[in-house]
């Protein structure tokens, strides 16, 4: 008897030390799987609206990058699937290329190394080459072009990558997309 709780105690030990710790996916409190009722519950930002076109909810109130920042909640099935932080949507080349700049160095200080096939050293390109950069672009938007980055190694707590798209009647649009983990 004695040998059979040794035994079974020794195995719950074994099953807790092998156990995966616990994941908290998500970003500042939110969690994906979180439903929208969950999701206007966390304080960092108020107040979240809907988004009647995508069924989502919004916040313009968000903190990001030393600025007020638009966030967006995407839902499926009544759960959070995606979070969008808008940088910046305006049709100044200045102020496009201190975005993405800003984005671009926040990304490489916070997950690593940066992914940029067009831009290899993004993160550590001067302003005036930003400026030179998005001059080429505007050129090659037919109406829309896109530049991507991403972390060349995914964070743990979500997979997240960032576009910049400049179309020729809108100006410039920068955000920052962050999905479960793959």
């Amino acid at each position: 008897m004695l040998l059979l709780g040794l035994i079974a105690a020794l195995g719950l030990i074994t099953a807790l030390a092998c156990a995966a710790p616990a994941r908290a996916d998500g970003f500042k409190g939110w969690r994906f799987g979180m439903t929208p009722q969950e999701v206007q519950k966390v304080k960092a930002c108020s107040p979240y609206t809907t988004v009647k076109v995508t069924g989502g909810l919004e916040c313009s109130n968000f903190t990001f990058l030393g600025a007020k920042r638009n966030i967006s909640f995407v839902f499926q099935q009544d759960k959070l699937v995606k979070i969008q932080i808008w940088i910046y949507k305006g049709k100044a080349d200045g102020e496009a290329a201190d975005a993405l700049g800003k984005l671009a160095r926040y990304l490489s200080k916070t997950h690593g190394k940066l992914e940029c096939p067009e831009l290899p050293d993004l993160a550590s390109l001067p302003r005036r080459k930003l400026l030179k950069y998005l001059s080429h672009l505007k050129t090659k938007a037919a109406p829309t072009a896109k530049l991507q980055l991403k972390p060349a190694k995914d964070p743990r707590a979500f997979f997240t990558f960032s576009s910049l798209i400049y179309n020729q009647a809108h100006g410039y649009f920068l955000f920052t997309y962050l999905q479960p983990p793959r």
